[in-house]
Order: C-alpha cells, then sequence, then structure tokens
C-alpha cells in the first residue's frame, strides 16, 4: 500500500482509496454519456431550418450587415465575443436580441478574401455535429439535396451544405470519427 495520504473533506485518505473514488466518480461519468456517443441522433432537420429561414429572412440579412460593418468581429456567442474589444454592449445586445429570434446560439465571419459568416443553429449538439446557415459569397460544396443526416451516414469531419437561395445555404459538419 502507498504511504502518501491525503486529506479529502478533513478526513485523512490513503492514495489508492483517493484513486479508487476518482475511478468511481470517472465510471459513473461514462456510463451516464454512453448513450450519447452510440446514439445515432440527427441534428435539427432541414424542414425545420429552412421554415425558421423563411420567417426571418430579414433578420438574419440584418445581422450580415451588421458583421460587415462591425469588421473586427470573428465569433459571438450569447455570453462572449472575440475578440472581447470587437463591438460594445449596445451593439452585442442588438445581436443577442436578433440571435434569440433567429434560434442561433453562435456566429462566426470570416472576412478574408471569401467573405462569409456562418450562424449554429440552437439543437445542434457540438460534440458530434453542427448544423445551420451559411451566407457565402461564393459557392460553396459539396451540395447535397439533403442535410438530414445521422451521424453514421456522414463522413469523419466532413462539411455538407444545401442550397437556399442566393447566397444562402445550410451547413452540416461532422465533429466525430
Amino acid at each position: 500500500m502507498c504511504s502518501t495520504r491525503t486529506r479529502l473533506s478533513g478526513v485523512p485518505v490513503s492514495a489508492d482509496v483517493m484513486f479508487l473514488k476518482v475511478l468511481k466518480v470517472a465510471a459513473s461519468l461514462a456510463l451516464a454519456l454512453l448513450p450519447y456517443s452510440c446514439s445515432d441522433a440527427t441534428a435539427p432537420g432541414d424542414a425545420e431550418l429552412l421554415e425558421n429561414f423563411r420567417q426571418h429572412q430579414p433578420e438574419f440579412s440584418n445581422m450580415v450587415q451588421m458583421i460587415r460593418e462591425d469588421r473586427k468581429l470573428q465569433h459571438l456567442w450569447a455570453n462572449s465575443i472575440t475578440p472581447d474589444n470587437a463591438i460594445d454592449e449596445k451593439r452585442w445586445n442588438e445581436y443577442r436580441e436578433l440571435m434569440s429570434r433567429t434560434r442561433v446560439r453562435g456566429i462566426h465571419a470570416n472576412m478574408g478574401s471569401d467573405f462569409d459568416v456562418m450562424f449554429r443553429s440552437k439543437g445542434s449538439d457540438l460534440i458530434f455535429y453542427d448544423k445551420g446557415y451559411i451566407y457565402s459569397e461564393k459557392k460553396l460544396e459539396p451540395l447535397k439535396e439533403s442535410l438530414d443526416l445521422k451521424r453514421s451516414e456522414a463522413r469523419h469531419y466532413a462539411k455538407y451544405y444545401r442550397h437556399i437561395d442566393g447566397n444562402w445555404y445550410l451547413f452540416y459538419v461532422s465533429n466525430s470519427d
């Protein structure tokens, strides 16, 4: 037995006992997450996303225009932005309001030679996949008829697009092995 002793909650505990406690917690966590790792869940459906887009197209277009104006902005979530000083609190609140109405949980802007903006939809599972909208000034490929994919149907770390209208697309990104 190991002679190293440590205090956990004021009670002396040997390293072996502490290791067993940590192992028990890790095993419990693994069992709790097992259904998610083995499931073949699908992302939000195309029909749901397309209906949301059609209902809120002016708001999506407004956010694209705002991002063009806020050239420093790279990433925006309800509780964080990158870089920190890209916009003021008033402007951030404008984005938050639009994100809430459009069911968007995150925005990522590419201000390079090919301007595009990714709108991550609520309901996506960032561990396994991401799905949402992209505004892009270049044609995106590969295009698919449907992005209603199960995890098992998507290549690992692949990106797929479905054209909506003009510069707008749905996207699906597989984030796992």
